[in-house]
């Protein structure tokens, strides 16, 4: 024999609502409160950090204002502004500057070591180029070799890079 369910069966009872409402608020809360947490790190020492690591994987002298922004939700995106990008040698002259660099990273992918960045966007660059004619005319540009101590490399994948208003300068 079959029974029917008693009257009500399928819905929550109040309690339960109460529960999952304060499960809810709870989780609410604490996503509020670690991205405060991560906003006041002490933010001059976590760029300086970021900047020697960009630098030793590229093997020039990257620098990035200290204007930047860091959202964990809902995806993990980083944006600074102020950008500089200059040779190593004296007399240092840029190779690229940057108004803003945002970065949204796939945080899931991240937290098993590989870094996938979902979207990579430059606003406002100004790329130069020493150029030189070498035989033949063409136009060719040296940038430093890159340092390639053990960890000094960093493995990525970009999936898409937006660019706007770029200038390209020939020295």
């Amino acid at each position: 024999m079959i029974r029917a369910p008693p009257h009500g069966a399928g819905e929550l009872k109040p309690i339960r609502k109460r529960r999952l409402a304060v499960i809810v608020g709870a989780l609410v809360v604490s996503m509020i409160a670690v991205e405060t947490l991560i906003e006041s790190l002490n933010a001059t020492e976590t760029v300086r950090i970021v900047e020697r690591r960009l630098s030793d994987a590229s093997g020039l002298n990257v620098q990035l204002g200290r204007d930047f922004h860091l959202e964990i939700l809902p995806v993990l995106r980083f944006e600074v502004n102020d950008v500089l990008v200059s040779d190593p040698e004296p007399p240092f002259p840029p190779v690229l500057k940057v108004e803003t660099l945002r970065l949204e990273l796939d945080s899931w992918r991240l937290l098993f070591g590989a870094v996938e960045i979902d979207a990579l966007d430059v606003l406002g660059a100004e790329l130069f180029i020493d150029a030189g004619v070498a035989d033949g005319g063409e136009v060719s540009a040296d940038l430093p070799d890159a340092d390639t101590s053990a960890g000094a490399g960093i493995d990525f994948r970009i999936r898409r890079i937006g660019v706007e208003d770029l200038w390209i300068f020939y020295r």
